[in-house]
């Protein structure tokens, strides 16, 4: 899935101080994905069931 390259930061549309790295990203449902992500600033690992179109709405790519 190259819309949400593994190893990417990504900085929220809202809080810039917030900076997330996408660590895997696999399907999940039908159109989503179960993305796995390290939260920068908190020092925490998540996941989150999400579109790419979600994603790309609340996040913004600041590396390849």
């Amino acid at each position: 899935m190259n819309d949400l390259p593994i190893g990417s930061l990504w900085v929220s549309r809202e809080h810039a101080a917030v900076t997330r790295m996408i660590l895997d990203v696999v399907p999940a449902y039908t159109g989503t994905w179960l993305i796995t992500y390290h939260d920068v600033a908190g020092d925490y690992t998540a996941s989150v069931i999400a579109t790419v179109g979600d994603w790309t709405y609340d996040w913004r790519c600041i590396s390849p």
